[in-house]
């Protein structure tokens, strides 16, 4: 099964919430859209159906709500090279990461002064299946125009079910890979 799509994502280190909204074409026909928020405050994570506005939450699974992290990268990550981009004084310092997750490697390229995503490429095999994935940030900034786009609960979860991490709410198929470790089906 083939997947492409885009995503947008939003990062707020202040209020320790993240959110992405996630248009997805799975083998080249039938796109889905759908929106997730992850609260760390609440320790919960809402997941939208953009086209019927079904929403429900689950626990984010964090551990301590207080485990966000708002520094650049995780412990495990090991910084692989430094590179320079461009010439002279139309260049740019960046950062390659590594993340080895035993059988998903991860690829970050990042800016060396704020950290802020350029690249990141995902390769490895999960559950018998090989991939590689490739994410390309665009329009990056250091600040949030609308911080209520971030509200937690989203508007129209106030009252969404709480489910298992396992669930399914939208059908059987197809099924979406949704933040690197959980699923969600649309």
């Amino acid at each position: 099964e083939i997947s492409r799509g885009t995503s947008q994502m939003a990062f707020d280190s202040t209020r320790k919430v993240i959110g992405e909204l996630y248009n997805i074409q799975l083998n080249y026909k039938e796109s889905i859209q759908y929106g997730i928020l992850m609260d760390y405050n609440t320790n919960l994570k809402y997941m939208i159906n953009t086209k019927d506005g079904k929403c429900i939450k689950t626990a984010l699974n964090r551990g301590d709500p207080k485990s966000f992290k708002s520094f650049c990268f995780p412990d495990n990550a090991t910084l692989t090279k430094d590179v320079n981009l461009g010439f002279g004084s139309n260049s740019l310092n960046t950062n390659v990461y590594t993340l080895d997750y035993g059988s998903v490697i991860d690829y970050v390229v990042v800016t060396a002064k704020d950290c802020l995503p350029m690249m990141e490429v995902f390769r490895g095999n999960l559950g018998g299946a090989q991939f590689i994935e490739n994410n390309h940030y665009l329009n990056i900034s250091l600040t949030i125009t609308d911080p209520d786009s971030l509200r937690s609960p989203p508007r129209g979860c106030e009252n969404a079910p709480l489910v298992s991490a396992h669930y399914t709410q939208f059908g059987s198929s197809p099924a979406v890979a949704v933040g690197r470790r959980s699923l969600f089906t649309m």
